[in-house]
C-alpha cells in the first residue's frame, strides 16, 4: 500500500529561519523523501494538516500530493509495481508522463561524451528497433510480456543471439 504524507524537516533550519518542506512516499515497505524546494518558517507549518499559513506553497504542495497520487493511481490501475526508482522518475519528469522511449533518448543524449559515440550509436539503434516493434511505450508497459514479444521481434526480423541480447542488456540499463 502506498502513503503520501508532506512533511517538514524542523531540525535543520537555514540561515534565514526556514526549513525544507518534503514530499515523503511510501512504498515496499520503505520510506523515500523528496525535497519539494519549498521553504517555511517550522512556525507556520501545521504537521497535523500538512500545509502552511502560505496560501502559495500551500498550492504547490497540494500540486505535488496530486501529482503523486495520480502516478501510484496509474500503476495500481495497470496492475504495475511501482518502485521508489520508478516513482521519482516520473515525480521529477512530469512532462515525460511516464514515456519510456523519451527517457532512454534523453539519458542517451546526456551520456554523449562521458561512453564512447559506437556505444551511443548502438542504443540509439536498440531505440530505434523497440520503436520500430511498438511506436510508444510508458514505463507502465515495459514488462516480461512486451521484453518477450520484442525479442520475438527481433528474430523475425533475423537479428542474431548477440545483437538480441546486447539489446536486452540495453534496455536493462535505462529500466535500472
Amino acid at each position: 500500500m502506498a502513503k503520501i504524507s508532506i512533511f517538514i524537516k524542523d531540525s535543520y533550519k537555514k540561515k534565514d529561519g526556514t526549513s525544507a518542506i518534503y514530499l515523503r512516499v511510501f512504498l515496499n515497505g520503505k520510506y523515500k523523501k523528496i525535497n519539494l524546494d519549498l521553504d517555511i518558517v517550522p512556525e507556520k507549518f501545521y504537521k497535523e494538516k500538512q500545509l502552511t499559513t502560505d496560501k502559495n506553497i500551500n498550492l504547490q504542495i497540494k500540486k505535488a500530493v496530486g501529482q503523486a497520487s495520480d502516478i501510484i493511481l496509474k500503476y495500481k490501475v495497470n496492475n504495475k509495481r511501482l518502485t521508489h526508482e520508478l516513482f521519482i522518475s516520473e515525480f521529477k519528469n512530469p512532462t515525460s508522463t511516464g514515456d519510456f522511449y523519451d527517457f532512454m533518448e534523453k539519458s542517451i543524449k546526456e551520456r554523449v561524451g562521458i561512453i564512447a559515440s559506437n556505444t551511443i550509436r548502438s542504443q540509439l539503434s536498440v531505440l530505434s528497433k523497440m520503436k520500430g516493434f511498438k511506436k510508444t511505450l510508458q514505463i507502465s508497459e515495459l514488462d516480461d510480456v512486451f521484453l518477450q514479444n520484442f525479442v520475438k521481434h527481433l528474430k523475425r526480423k533475423k537479428n542474431k543471439r548477440n545483437t538480441i541480447f546486447e539489446a536486452l542488456k540495453t534496455i536493462k540499463i535505462y529500466v535500472k
